[in-house]
């Protein structure tokens, strides 16, 4: 993904959170809100989606092997290993934690008129997590 493209996703993330909060804040000034849950959950999803666009790139660990033991060495030294034999070093690329999706099965009863608008947002979340190669709970 383009910086500009990964950028546009945070600040459409970040709008969508902001405007979120101030509808469940009108929710609550209200007292009572059928919608609630259905925005609570919704404001869950695209914070976990921001914190995942943020999340610091990992560095690679550079390993080296001798005597049939794998060791973290610098850049530096993995490198010059390198160029000796290749089949004594390796690169491991970590990844950051990811984040899992909890898909909800049960809607209480008073919620049962967005029952269908909330699990086609469900299903949208778990698409969008599957395509960037994040695990959906219950997989």
């Amino acid at each position: 993904m383009k910086a500009e493209e990964k950028q546009a996703l945070i600040d459409d993330c970040q709008r969508e959170i902001s405007g979120l909060k101030r509808d469940i804040d009108r929710c609550d000034a209200i007292g009572t809100c059928n919608y609630l849950y259905h925005l609570q959950s919704k404001l869950k999803r695209q914070q976990i989606a921001l914190s995942a666009l943020t999340a610091p790139d990992p560095e690679p660990v550079y390993q080296v092997s001798y005597r049939g033991n794998w060791s973290d060495v610098s850049r530096d030294l993995y490198e010059e290993q390198l160029q000796v034999n290749r089949n004594c070093a390796r690169t491991l690329h970590t990844a950051p934690p990811a984040p899992v999706m909890q898909a909800v099965g049960v809607v209480r009863e008073s919620e049962q008129g967005f029952a269908a608008h909330f699990s086609t947002d469900v299903k949208d979340g778990e698409q969008l997590f599957r395509a960037a190669g994040y695990p959906v709970e219950g997989e």
